[in-house]
């Protein structure tokens, strides 16, 4: 298997630990799995860090020949029959390097972290004939992709996330809000890379209202991401500065989360919040916008208090109501632990994704064994 993906330094997110892993999961079961990164990328070093054969591929554009001819070689040298990419660059990437190995090309599954495709011929084309099979975390966000037509419903599966519950380390509270200077003020904390579409300034715009009633409590922000500049010039401009921690990529979150009361997610749009199913690991109550597959994750009432997106004044309040409310949100932080306990169990996201990607190799596989296969023109 070959793990195709194109970002850079500030990319990392669900998909990547997600692809990480998978990888892990199919070397244990004795597979061989390989990875194509851009150079100096962090997913290059992830990638190194877990021991997989890297490649580096400069991946300029979607038919650069000299990248294709880098990605055949691996898919030669390395005996690829399966790639899992992210997004349609890499669909169109390892589906025209395939086309040089032939009858020899391997399955792509695609995997999609929210519902958002491309509305154009090109997206169309590529979603439908080039990628074999797609994997999304959530049955929502698979219903939203089959709503586009671009391909059948035996195409798509939904295989929610999973996350481990950690172990107990009573030292590690007090050992990172040491190194934040945190103190011992209320911290909310937040994971995800800056992107628009995951509503940070949105927390933001709340946490400046949050401060009038409860002036101690900190946020701690912890990702990085194209929009880093921009949400730190607008903590800035609302006066909250002084208040809030950007932390840059985190490898500790677990940690991370231990030195926080609440976890807050604002996102625009998400498939199956891996950052929330993390926090109620941890025990912390999720405040979180009903976005998409959020519900699937986080039972409002219970394992925490969903909003509307894109909208502060509502975040603003769970907040708030949770601060003021410790016996609630202790109960809450419970309840969410058990729920990722019962609902959302490492072992069996990996067992099922597993299954999954040795599925869609062995059809393939019976494509180039002259069988007739949904996807395949006559």
């Amino acid at each position: 298997m070959l793990l195709l993906n194109p970002i850079s330094g500030d990319g990392w997110g669900g998909v990547e630990k997600w692809m990480r892993l998978l990888a892990g999961r199919l070397v244990r079961d004795g597979h061989a799995v390989a990875a194509c990164a851009k150079p100096d990328s962090r997913w290059a070093a992830s990638c190194r860090e877990q021991g997989l054969p890297t490649a580096e591929v400069a991946m300029r554009g979607d038919f650069h020949p000299r990248d294709l001819l880098a990605v055949r070689a691996v898919f030669r040298d390395r005996g690829i029959d399966l790639v899992v990419v992210k997004m349609h660059q890499c669909i169109r990437m390892a589906w025209a390097a395939g086309l040089l190995r032939g009858r020899q090309r391997p399955a792509i599954l695609c995997r999609m972290g929210n519902s958002m495709m491309k509305r154009s011929l090109g997206a169309r084309l590529t979603y439908r004939y080039l990628a074999d099979r797609y994997v999304t975390p959530s049955e929502v966000a698979r219903r939203e992709l089959l709503a586009y037509g671009y391909y059948g419903p035996e195409r798509v599966r939904a295989i929610p996330n999973g996350v481990e519950i950690p172990p107990d380390d009573p030292a590690a509270r007090a050992r990172i809000r040491a190194e934040l200077g945190l103190g011992a003020a209320p911290v909310l904390v937040s994971t995800s890379r800056f992107h628009p579409i995951k509503g940070v300034r949105h927390l933001l715009d709340a946490f400046a209202l949050l401060r009038a009633a409860f002036p101690s409590v900190r946020l701690v922000l912890a990702g990085d991401g194209a929009e880093r500049q921009n949400l730190t010039e607008q903590a800035r401009q609302l006066g909250v500065a002084d208040a809030v921690v950007f932390t840059g990529f985190r490898a500790d979150v677990a940690d991370l989360l231990r030195a926080a009361d609440l976890f807050a997610l604002p996102s625009l749009r998400e498939g199956l919040p891996n950052g929330a199913l993390e926090a109620m690991a941890a025990g912390l109550p999720v405040v979180a916008t009903a976005a998409d597959g959020v519900p699937d994750a986080v039972v409002d009432g219970e394992t925490g208090l969903l909003v509307p997106p894109g909208q502060a004044a509502p975040l603003r309040d769970a907040v708030a109501r949770l601060l003021t409310e410790p016996n609630l949100a202790a109960r809450m932080g419970h309840a969410g632990r058990e729920r990722v306990r019962e609902h959302f169990s490492l072992e069996r996201t990996l067992a099922d994704s597993e299954a999954y990607c040795i599925e869609t190799r062995d059809a393939r596989r019976g494509v180039i064994a002259g069988k007739k296969s949904w996807g395949e023109t006559s």
